[in-house]
């Protein structure tokens, strides 16, 4: 699936803004601060060695359900920030807590390590995978440097159908730069088919200000957002 997310999305910025709907029913969006707290003891993604547009398969540990689907791995790909839950049919849900082109934020040593844990006792498991203090391609593309950074995480809740975006630390000083549509996308692509890459069941986008985002469901059209701190976006996928 190279390229297919990204293809889709400009397809949809250049679809121009189209009329958007509430999120469905089943799909109930809350948001909270939190301070940011890295993981600990958790299994390395990078291995300790330098990254860019990496690709990575991650057992998740429990069955993840998003609405009448099941997830029970992990694929990290496309531009470093998109996570593809694989489903045992050609479909795949889609989670982008950050999407932009992040990368390594040197060109020589280590300094944004990729990492996830499991939590909890079995029965009430969290899975946490954490980027932390990672640069973006388009600020060294344009100034030879990673000025940029910012930390965020995905936590999946087992038996309870939650997933979460969590923002920590960020120092994005020029959004217009690092950011591919001017400000970092966040959303959920649900059932985006693999072989097309271009049809799905719906494509919910947060969007809003640090103070008061909310979701939408459009068929055409991903919101833009403002860089946030310490903030938590919590989708609960109940079951149709």
């Amino acid at each position: 699936m190279k390229n297919k997310i990204l293809a889709f999305f400009l397809t949809l910025a250049s679809a121009g803004v189209f009329a958007q709907q509430a999120a469905g029913p089943h799909y109930v969006f809350s948001r909270y601060n939190s301070a940011f707290t890295p993981i600990e003891e958790a299994t390395s993604l990078d291995a300790g060695q330098i990254w860019d547009d990496p690709t990575w398969t991650v057992p998740l540990g429990f069955t993840f359900y998003t609405a009448n689907d099941t997830i029970t791995t992990l694929y990290l790909g496309e531009l470093g920030s998109t996570i593809y839950g694989i489903q045992d049919d050609s479909l795949t849900d889609v989670f982008l807590p950050y999407y932009s082109d992040i990368a390594n934020a040197d060109n020589d040593t280590l300094v944004s390590p990729v990492s996830y844990v499991i939590q909890g006792p079995p029965g009430s498991q969290i899975f946490i995978i954490e980027w932390l203090n990672v640069g973006f391609y388009q600020d060294w593309a344009a100034n030879g440097s990673y000025t940029n950074t910012t930390s965020f995480q995905l936590w999946l809740y087992e038996n309870s159908n939650i997933f979460e975006y969590h923002y920590g630390p960020s120092n994005v000083t020029d959004p217009t730069v690092v950011h591919m549509f001017g400000a970092p996308a966040s959303a959920f692509v649900e059932n985006l088919n693999q072989n097309s890459g271009f049809e799905w069941d719906g494509f919910y986008a947060v969007s809003g200000n640090s103070e008061a985002e909310t979701i939408t469901r459009s068929e055409e059209h991903t919101s833009e957002l403002q860089s946030r701190q310490y903030l938590v976006c919590r989708l609960l996928l109940e079951k149709k």
